[in-house]
């Protein structure tokens, strides 16, 4: 209660666990529907992290999405890596700042979309989508793409 009302919380919906998106309220996402078991950090090779960054960095699984982290050892921009199911016209709409790439064959925009993001156009309506400046993001993509399943 809050100066005497009922606060009701309302979650929002995509955010189920037995599908992506499946507008279950009641679980977190945890990526358990069609693309279960690719875990994106096997994407990039700690070899490949390394080589990007300059540097050595740490990899994270994060179960949402599900989403690898890649933060350079000594800090410095962190990169995350994910393959989602969404509408790359519709995203790169939005993106401020875009800019086309051919990455590895594959039609990709990066910009800003909350943050600075390379979207990378997949097979089956499936998005590899890289955070991180837009080079960095590049080369990421890149050294995914050989690893995307069904690509």
């Amino acid at each position: 209660m809050t100066g005497g009302a009922a606060v009701t919380h309302h979650p929002q919906h995509g955010t189920g666990g037995a599908e992506v998106n499946d507008d279950n309220p009641g679980h977190a996402d945890t990526g358990g529907g069609k693309y279960a078991g690719r875990n994106p950090c096997g994407l990039v090779t700690a070899a490949q992290a390394q080589a990007i960054f300059g540097k050595p960095a740490h990899t994270t699984s994060a179960p949402l999405g599900p989403t690898c982290i890649y933060r350079p050892v000594g800090g410095g921009s962190l990169v995350t890596i994910t393959v989602q199911a969404v509408d790359l016209r519709t995203v790169s709409s939005h993106m401020h700042g875009r800019t086309q790439l051919d990455i590895g064959g594959h039609t990709a925009y990066c910009g800003t979309y909350g943050q600075t993001t390379t979207f990378v156009s997949l097979t089956g309506g499936r998005v590899l989508t890289v955070t991180g400046p837009c080079m960095i993001g590049a080369r990421f993509a890149a050294a995914a793409l050989p690893r995307v399943k069904g690509d």
